[in-house]
C-alpha cells in the first residue's frame, strides 16, 4: 500500500519545467494585473485578473444559469457534427476523385 506524502515531499516531485511553467504563468498574471493598474489596457478590452475574480463572484448566478443552457445545447451539436463528420466520410470514401 502506498503511503500519503507530505507537501514537502509532493512539492520535491514538481518537475523544474512545472516549476518553470507555473512561474511563468504567475508572472503573466502578476504583469497583467500592474499594466491595468497603470492604465495601460482599457478596461473594457481587458480587465485585470482581479476584476474578473470580482466579476465571477458577483455574477455567479448568472453565469451559473447561462453556464448550463450552454451546457444543456452543447451535447446536441456535438452528435449534429459527429453525425454530419460521418456522413461526409461515407461520402468522401464513395468518390473516386478522393481516392
Amino acid at each position: 500500500m502506498e503511503r500519503f506524502l507530505s507537501i514537502d515531499e509532493k512539492l520535491e516531485k514538481i518537475s523544474c519545467g512545472s516549476r518553470i511553467s507555473l512561474l511563468g504563468m504567475l508572472g503573466i498574471l502578476v504583469i497583467w494585473q500592474v499594466m491595468g493598474w497603470l492604465k495601460l489596457l482599457p478596461k473594457f478590452i481587458l480587465p485585470t485578473p482581479l476584476e474578473i475574480g470580482q466579476a465571477f463572484i458577483r455574477d455567479a448566478g448568472f453565469l451559473a444559469s447561462h453556464s448550463w443552457a450552454t451546457l444543456k445545447s452543447s451535447p446536441a451539436g456535438l452528435v449534429l457534427g459527429v453525425i454530419l463528420a460521418c456522413i461526409l466520410a461515407v461520402l468522401m470514401d464513395s468518390m473516386r476523385l478522393a481516392q
